[in-house]
């Protein structure tokens, strides 16, 4: 024995003598030559050091590893210095590996992909093709996990970059430490880390640390974390950092979990968003299963966005999720929010429970409520209220359907409800339909709620029962109205209602009104103040005001809409129907028919607006009672009968100056049985004859109106003027015609009627002129629209009046003129001119008398009166000594 122990000395003296002596600098080349047979790259080692008693240890410094072949002249691996020692004796006697700690420093990974996907890393990790070998029992001489004790790991100032030119990205890992305690199997260590990264492409910036106690049990198989914290900074084109603070609890054979009591803690800003949370809870789980219970949830989120400001939010409830079977139960859910969104003030709290089977895609919600409030200077009343209540949320993605129903919403006095069925959901335009109820409301009360002024209508109770039920059809993009059924006041409006596009306002309708008052909604007709004049009416400012088409243009719009009776401007109309279509951008035409006060009425518009808007008009008014109407429309009524009104025009421009200046086409009318007021004719002729003879004019106790059987007229607009010549009107006493202009633009008269008196006049008027018959007296009109003129031109009057006594004159002592010219001159001419012109001799001058049928008179001499022809009228010569214009 002593011999064996003295062998045993001697041979580790050797040892010792020979490590002693060994420097593996020395082989330095050699490895590196190893390196580059094996990879092909070039390995470079700084020092080695090398210890063997009592710990076999090893320094390493400056080691460095070559790229692969075309990614470039860096290193693909570099580190700055690595330590590691064993203890030599339990390796020997217990094949325990004991190692007093494992240190890193420095350490450089350059990973890269170039633009064809090859790596330069996976030359080093060629896997050779080896048959598989048999399974063996457990070899006892391999070491085991509980053998296994580090001192402890220590890594610091690593850092990885990745380059990949395929996808265009770069990331980068900087600073990376790990420290832990002592590594026992079964016992427990600490751990610190930290790391820093970067992201090129997204210009963010990333910073994490992480401590936690590590206990494992390696009986059990139970791992608890406690004291876990990790912090997480985010810098660059975002800003942010999280808290993590809790406990973790597992078992590594059933993998159950649990957070018995967790805080989250995040604050943030993008852009002009700002936010912080914090969550708290607990929560359960079986990795197995896939079950995960989350209790006592409770996140406090604050926030800015924009108009948003101090916005809050609080959020409570229960999550069960399964993500094996993806099924997920949201229990006691319940969402208190509240903010400030410019100059409103808005505070909402939902409820509701929800269940969601994400691999079937069903989705339903029970008992959903949301109340909500509005605030703020701006809103009526300072404050309004909107609650929402819905019964059930049935949501089926695969097949694209749902139902929402029982919805009822209440808010600003308002009362609605619905249940609607949902479709389409699997594409980019869902769709609802449903019918839906408005529960009478006051309209009157409504506006006044959101509006500065007060509703001014000529009804004050006007608005004030308004109720609407219909069917509802409508997605993302449209929202149309079937069965519609409108209750305003005393009114009922039925139909359809269709806006087909959101984004142009396309609008469709199909309406029916059973009868209406539209003056009762119209602004009551105010007087002028006392003390402030009225504004004088200025036809050329008129002309410069710009015709509003662009709202026109923009209008896209096909419908029809029916009244039974409608009022409108003390207008009663009956039967009356519009059509109105046109596309946007194009030309809209409108067809609008009715009747009133006994007639009929049509009118056709085409309208095409753009750079060059035009007009076109068709209007026709037939067997139109024009007493009551001019009474309910104007409140006077000054023209009576029965009247027929044609009218034909086009014009175009965008001012109505232009429009007028443009107006071409025709115009005709046709008046019956009627009367106009506010002059008597007759008594204007009975009032001039006096005024030219001289006397004085009594004016007799009749109506002051002028009646006529009919009144026809009809011009040619050219250009804005209305150009006519055709005007007849009669009633017993008179035939009216005229001839003139009337200018629309500058709305100025220059016409001229041409009354002649009947030569019988028993008429109304006719009394004291019956001297005058066959006289015409012309009027002429000028002046303005608002300041027209009357003139009767009593010298032309005069001249009649002295023309039609000559003639009266002359028809008279017509015979005994004939007579006395045929017996001084009949015989001689008869002789003269021969037998075949006596027929035409005495139609000139009348038959000769026979000398036997009576003897000649004997001549007297008298004195002969003058010729009628030559006598000037009292009333001619009153006229020029008068003024034309009384």
């Amino acid at each position: 024995m002593i011999l064996v122990g003295l062998v045993l000395l001697v041979a580790i003296g050797a040892v010792i003598a020979v490590i002693a002596t060994f420097d593996p600098n020395d082989y330095r080349s050699q490895i590196a030559g190893i390196v580059k047979d094996k990879t092909g790259r070039e390995l470079q080692i700084g020092d080695i050091g090398l210890s063997v008693f009592p710990w076999i240890k090893v320094d390493l410094s400056a080691v460095s590893l070559s790229n692969a072949p075309g990614f470039g002249e860096q290193p693909f691996a570099e580190v700055g210095k690595a330590k590691v020692g064993v203890e030599l004796m339990p390796l020997l006697r217990q094949r325990k590996i004991v190692v007093d700690g494992l240190q890193l420093d420095g350490l450089v990974l350059n990973l890269a992909r170039n633009a064809e996907g090859k790596t330069n890393w996976e030359d080093l990790v060629k896997k050779e093709d080896k048959p598989d070998e048999p399974e063996t029992p457990e070899d006892e001489s391999k070491f085991k996990l509980e053998d296994i004790d580090i001192g402890g790991i220590e890594i610091t100032k690593a850092a990885i970059r990745y380059q990949d030119d395929q996808a265009k990205q770069a990331y980068q890992i900087s600073d990376f430490n790990l420290k832990t305690g002592a590594l026992k199997p079964g016992k427990a260590f600490d751990i610190e880390t930290s790391v820093k990264a970067a992201l090129e492409a997204q210009k963010l910036n990333v910073e994490l640390k992480l401590s936690t106690h590590v206990d494992p049990d390696l009986d059990t198989q139970d791992i608890e974390l406690s004291k876990l914290k990790l912090e997480a900074k985010l810098s660059g084109a975002q800003q942010g950092e999280a808290k993590f603070e809790g406990d973790i609890k597992g078992n590594l054979k059933t993998q159950a979990f649990e957070l018995p009591k967790l805080t989250l803690d995040v604050k943030g800003k993008s852009g002009d968003i700002e936010a912080e949370a914090t969550l708290k809870g607990s929560i359960k789980g079986d990795m197995i299963s896939q079950q995960i219970d989350v209790s006592g949830l409770d996140l406090d989120a604050k926030g800015k966005q924009g108009p948003m400001n101090n916005g809050q939010a609080k959020l409570k409830g229960a999550i069960k999720a399964n993500l094996q079977t993806q099924v997920f139960d949201l229990t006691g859910l319940d969402v208190d929010a509240k903010g400030k969104y410019g100059e409103y003030d808005i505070a909402a709290l939902l409820k509701t429970a929800a269940h969601a089977e994400l691999a079937s895609k069903l989705f339903t919600a029970k008992g959903l409520t949301l109340n909500a409030t509005v605030g703020g200077k701006a809103v009526p009343g300072g404050t309004q209220k909107v609650d929402l209540t819905v019964g059930d949320v049935k949501l089926d993605q695969a097949k694209g359907s749902g139902q929402v129903s029982s919805v009822l919403l209440k808010a600003a006095g308002l009362e609605a409800s619905t249940s609607l069925a949902v479709s389409a959901l699997d594409t980019d335009t869902p769709r609802f339909s449903g019918p839906l109820e408005v529960k009478p409301f006051n309209a009157r009360e409504l506006i006044a709620k959101f509006s500065a002024e007060p509703l001014k209508t000529a009804d004050a109770k006007a608005l004030t029962s308004v109720s609407l039920s219909s069917r509802i059809d409508g997605s993302t993009k449209s929202l149309k109205l079937d069965d519609l059924l409108l209750k305003l006041d005393q009114s009922t409006v039925s139909g359809s209602l269709n806006l087909r596009d959101f984004a142009s306002m396309a609008l469709g309708f199909a309406l029916k009104i059973d009868s209406i008052d539209a003056d009762r909604y119209l602004p009551p007709v105010e007087p002028p103040p006392a003390n402030q004049p009225a504004k004088p009416y200025n036809a050329a400012e008129l002309n410069k005001t710009e015709i509003p088409l662009d709202a026109l243009n923009d209008l896209d719009v096909d419908g029809t809409l029916s009244i039974g009776k409608l009022k409108i401007k003390g207008t009663n109309l009956s039967d009356v129907r519009l059509d109105i279509a046109g596309p946007k951008g194009a030309a809209k035409q409108a067809s609008l028919a009715g009747k009133l006060y006994g007639g009929s009425f049509t009118a056709n518009t085409r309208i095409a607006p753009g750079p060059h808007p035009s007009y076109a008009i068709k209007t026709s008014l037939q067997s139109l009672s024009l007493g009551p109407a001019l009474k309910d429309f104007m409140g006077d009524d000054k023209v009576t009968g029965v009247g027929t009104v044609n009218l034909d025009i086009t014009t175009a421009g965008k001012t109505v100056g232009d429009v007028r200046k443009a107006l071409n086409g025709d115009v005709s009318l046709n008046f019956k049985n009627g009367a106009v007021k506010g002059f008597n004719l007759g008594e204007m002729l009975r009032k001039g004859k006096a005024m030219l003879a001289g006397q004085q004019y009594v004016a007799p106790a009749e109506p002051v109106e002028t009646d006529f059987a009919v009144i026809d007229f009809s011009g040619k607009i050219v250009n804005g003027v209305l150009k006519s010549d055709s005007l007849d009107a009669r009633n017993p006493l008179l035939r009216v015609g005229g001839s003139g202009e009337i200018d629309l633009v500058n709305e100025t008269f220059n016409y001229t009627a041409k009354p002649t008196i009947v030569e019988s006049s028993k008429g109304q008027g006719g009394r004291g002129l019956e001297d005058l018959g066959g006289l015409t007296v012309p009027i002429k009109l000028t002046g303005t629209f608002s300041a027209p003129k009357y003139k009767i031109d009593f010298k032309d009057m005069a001249k009649e009046r002295a023309k039609a006594e000559v003639k009266q004159q002359l028809d008279v002592r017509k015979e005994e003129l004939q007579q006395k010219l045929n017996d001084k001159y009949g015989d001689k001419l008869n002789q003269k001119l021969g037998p075949e012109l006596a027929p035409a001799l005495e139609g000139l001058f009348g038959k000769k008398k026979k000398k036997d049928a009576q003897p000649p008179a004997q001549e007297q001499p008298q004195q002969q009166p003058s010729a009628p022809a030559e006598q000037k009228p009292a009333e001619q010569k009153k006229e020029e000594s008068a003024p034309s214009n009384p």
